[in-house]
């Protein structure tokens, strides 16, 4: 007959811990990837201001700046201009929150 034993305490405390970790190290792997699309868009606007070029490659930051779910951003689709902005001001609120 089988019989399907619970796991001991410390089994269970393992991996509780295991799961937790590895949250930990997803949020850890979101707020690195934040923090570098912040970095490429204080370059994008430190270019702006201290350039007298009419254009900007900003692909540096579309590559690290992504949607909700962390979906990258896909450069050859139009985006809505007002949800872009949204999200921008966002992600600024949120690694500025988690600085503080």
């Amino acid at each position: 007959e089988d019989t399907v034993q619970a796991p001991s305490p410390a089994a269970a405390a393992a991996e509780g811990s295991g799961a937790m970790r590895k949250k930990k190290e997803s949020s850890i792997r979101v707020a690195h990837a934040h923090d570098l699309a912040l970095r490429e868009l204080r370059l994008v606007f430190a270019h702006l201001h201290d350039s007298h070029r009419k254009a900007y490659d900003a692909r540096g930051f579309c590559e690290r700046f992504t949607w909700p779910g962390e979906r990258p951003v896909n450069m050859s689709e139009q985006q809505d201009a007002q949800e872009f902005l949204s999200r921008v001001l966002d992600l600024v609120h949120e690694r500025g929150k988690a600085a503080a």
